[in-house]
This record gives structure tokens, sequence and C-alpha cells, in this order.
């Protein structure tokens, strides 16, 4: 989350008009921003929430990057490194620093806050690290997750043997996932539509 703006830096190669463009993303960082808040709230109103870990990460995250002054920030330093690579004139790096320094401050920081309010206000409402069985519907997913599991150890196995993708898991939990009938094993280990060890996940 605090690697937006720096990661945005990366078209910024040798003109003025990129520093300009960096400048006004760092503006509009606001408005994307609270279109992040709308989708959280809207999962919140559905009762789909991060576990506790997640959301005492976020913070703590938050918290230290807001802390930190503009002219520190990753967003200022990233702009900074790159208008030195590409030779621009010091009166516009100048120029364009105070510019990036006033957005950082009066748009990015503020928004970053808003978050930290929305997840201050969400930890509250959270206990524990469950898995995404503890979900609404979180049954049904988890078994829709382990079905995937199984299509993954049995119809890619079948039809690209030597060409395993890694994102495959060959076991969970102590679950052999790369034989057939492994969704049956899996409601057998676990429990059907009991999920008692999907807090692990």
């Amino acid at each position: 989350m605090t690697n937006r703006g720096a990661d945005s830096c990366v078209f910024l190669k040798n003109s003025f008009r990129d520093a300009q463009d960096y400048v006004s993303r760092l503006n509009a960082v606001g408005i994307q921003f609270d279109q992040v808040l709308e989708g959280l709230r809207h999962r919140q109103e559905l009762g789909i929430h991060p576990p506790q870990f997640v959301i005492t990460k976020v913070l703590d995250e938050m918290h230290n990057f807001v802390a930190t002054p503009a002219e520190e920030n990753i967003l200022m330093v990233a702009l900074m490194d790159k208008m030195r690579e590409a030779d621009l004139p010091q009166d516009e790096q100048k120029r364009i620093a105070l510019e990036a320094r006033e957005a950082i401050e009066n748009t990015a920081y503020p928004a970053y806050r808003r978050l930290i309010d929305h997840f201050e206000a969400l930890d509250g409402e959270v206990e524990g690290n469950y898995g995404a069985w503890s979900l609404p519907d979180g049954d049904e997913y988890y078994r829709l997750a382990l079905s995937w599991r199984n299509w993954c150890g049995n119809t890619l196995r079948s039809r690209i043997p030597d060409k395993r993708p890694q994102w495959c898991p060959r076991r969970y939990n102590g679950l052999d996932l790369t034989g057939r009938g492994t969704l049956q094993n899996a409601r057998n280990h676990f429990g059907r539509g009991q999920g008692q060890s999907a807090g692990a996940a």
C-alpha cells in the first residue's frame, strides 16, 4: 500500500512532463483511496472482515508512513532521485519538489489518515485470526477452494504432467492434494462443512 506513489515513478524517464504527471498522480491519491474506502465499507456491511493480524500490520505500516516528514517519504525520495537521474534543470526540480511536498502533505497523508480511521474503527470489531470459512458463506467458499485445489491436482497434472504450475499446492495441512479423490479426502480430513482447520489457511 505504501509503495503506490513510488511505483509510479518508474514512468519518470527524462522529461519535465513526466515529473509533472507524477505530481498529478500524487494529487489524485485522495480520489483513489476514497474509492478503496468505498469498497472496504461495502465489505464491512457484508460482514467480510480481514483477520486481526492484517489489521494490526496495516495500521502499523500506515502510522509509520504518515509519521515520516514529507521530504523523507518514499514518495518524495523516489521523485527526487528520478529527477536527478533525468538531469532536469535545478530550478524545475525545486519547483516540482515543492508541488510534490504540498501534494503529499495535503492530499496523500490525509488520504492515508482516512484509511487509518477506517481500520482503527474496524479493529474494535474484529477478534482472532480466522480463515475464510468464518466469513459469510465461508463454508461454501472453503469447499470451492478445496475443489479448485483438486482440479489443480488432477486436471492439470493429467494434461501437462511435466509442467505442473508452482501455484498448485501439493499438500495442505498434511493432506495430499496431488491424487484423485482429493475433495472427498478433504471432506473426510476436515469434516464436511465444518472447516475446523481453516484458520491455518
